[in-house]
């Protein structure tokens, strides 16, 4: 079995609906991502949901997506 990596994006971004725009750009990337390995991912909304959360710790909204693991 390969050996997980994880990986953190950094997106700052001030404009209104970011949660979304920033879940639909990391979801199309990380489909490339998985497609190109052969992965099906049924719930990869759901893994986006819960791992992209806004940092109340700067003025501009921050998204992060943190240790997410491509199985």
């Amino acid at each position: 079995m390969a050996k997980k990596k994880s990986f953190t994006l950094k997106f700052i971004c001030t404009e209104d609906r970011t949660d979304q725009i920033i879940k639909t750009l990391a979801k199309r990337e990380i489909q490339k991502v998985l497609d190109n390995m052969g992965v099906v991912s049924n719930n990869l909304d759901a893994v986006l949901d819960k791992y992209i959360a806004l940092s109340p710790r700067r003025r501009k909204r921050e998204l992060e997506i943190q240790n997410v693991h491509p199985t």
